[in-house]
């Protein structure tokens, strides 16, 4: 599977709605949803449905969100977005991402942990999935490079890149331009 078939599979509801309007604005399709930081790292919290919301404000202890009435749908939170978005900011920064992941593991809410490129190559899902490989580069020696949505672990990425300037001339005659 391609991460660009991935992609579009994700994000087919956008599409759907562009579709059948056109002339609308793209907007979020439900809150509290995005990107978070935890006591000691970002999180990405998103809801899917009121159930999923229902159980983000019990685990919170937002007791006030659980009885306001245009809290229990997605149209009434929409309106209020961005105040429940600072509130569960507010909250998730009081605590580490190791709590949030197993309170909202526990309770079923949609998150993940945001990885920085080094936490993302060193990760055991990556390692047995192949999806990086290495390419050598003069100068620095073996350098990570992702592999091909699809043919992960099946290839290697062929030749080296140039080094800086290695090919400016070359490229430069091409236009009729003299390099100097």
């Amino acid at each position: 599977m391609s991460l660009l078939e991935a992609s579009a599979a994700l994000q087919s509801y956008l599409v759907l709605d562009d579709a059948m309007f056109p002339d609308a604005e793209l907007a979020a399709a439900n809150a509290p949803t995005g990107m978070f930081q935890a006591a000691d790292g970002p999180l990405y919290v998103s809801m899917l449905n009121d159930a999923m919301f229902a159980r983000l404000a019990t685990v919170l202890g937002f007791d006030d969100w659980l009885a306001d009435p245009a809290a229990g749908t997605s149209a009434g939170r929409l309106p209020r977005a961005v105040e429940l978005c600072q509130r569960l900011a507010a909250s998730l920064a009081r605590r580490p991402l190791s709590h949030w992941e197993s309170v909202f593991t526990e309770h079923d809410v949609l998150f993940a942990r945001v990885s920085r490129p080094r936490e993302m190559l060193a990760s055991e899902q990556c390692a047995q999935a192949g999806v990086f490989g290495n390419v050598a580069q003069a100068g620095l020696g073996e350098l990570p490079w992702a592999n091909l949505p699809g043919l992960a672990g099946a290839a290697s990425p062929n030749g080296t890149a140039p080094l800086l300037g290695e090919h400016t001339a070359s490229v430069l005659a091409e236009f009729g331009i003299a390099a100097g």
